[in-house]
């Protein structure tokens, strides 16, 4: 039951002779990595709001908001990404699936944010599972949105590349954790430059994750 299951999600072995093969529509790629780099910009900045504020309605507010331009910026670079995928298939999306891919990214970046606690100084295991739940949350939501792909075709992966974009995606979502709660507190009144290198490196981790994907 385990290698049937397995085998309904992987490839394993060649690819099949029928395996449908597409092409990247560069203008497109570049929008999604741009989508992602400032949605994780958008998320950074308001998350500096939790900082700033000492009332707790507000550190609230600015958590949620700034999972919301985290998540929506992830959500919208997935499908701005497979609408630069072209194939001879035609391609519906699921509208629960979709909206549900919304969702776990929105509310893996409020569980980021609660944990690392941007309004105190973090320790680096709170910055370790954070990153962990983040890529983990940006993969969860790239399989998610892949699954509500409706078409005359079923979707395999190649095992080796699932866990690599994942991976991808940790590594990254780390590397991004690490300057954004560490240098940018170091240099408080120079902040913009971590928080723009944090976003390039967090949008470049999740349109890898997803390409690899």
């Amino acid at each position: 039951m385990v290698s049937r299951l397995l085998e309904s999600f992987f490839i394993f072995g060649p690819l099949p002779a029928a395996a449908e093969k597409g092409t990247y529509i560069p203008l497109f790629v570049i929008a999604s990595y741009a989508v992602a780099a400032f949605g994780s910009y958008t998320g950074l900045f308001v998350a500096n709001l939790i900082v700033s504020t000492k009332l707790p309605h507000k550190k609230l507010l600015f958590r949620w908001l700034s999972a919301f331009a985290y998540g929506s910026g992830f959500w919208a670079m997935h499908f701005i990404g497979m609408l630069a995928y072209k194939t001879n298939i035609s391609i519906s999306y699921n509208g629960f699936v979709t909206l549900l891919s919304l969702a776990v990214s929105v509310l893996a970046m409020y569980a980021v944010l609660s944990i690392t606690r941007v309004s105190e100084k973090p320790s680096k295991l709170r910055i370790v599972v954070g990153a962990v739940l983040m890529g983990l949350g940006i993969s969860a939501m790239h399989f998610l949105g892949m699954e509500a792909m409706e078409m005359n075709a079923s979707l395999r992966f190649i095992p080796s590349l699932f866990f690599l974009s994942i991976i991808i995606a940790i590594v990254a979502s780390e590397m991004a954790l690490w300057i954004v709660l560490t240098l940018s507190r170091v240099q408080s009144k120079n902040a913009r430059m971590p928080r723009v290198l944090a976003a390039l490196i967090m949008g470049a981790g999740i349109c890898g994750a997803f390409y690899v994907g």
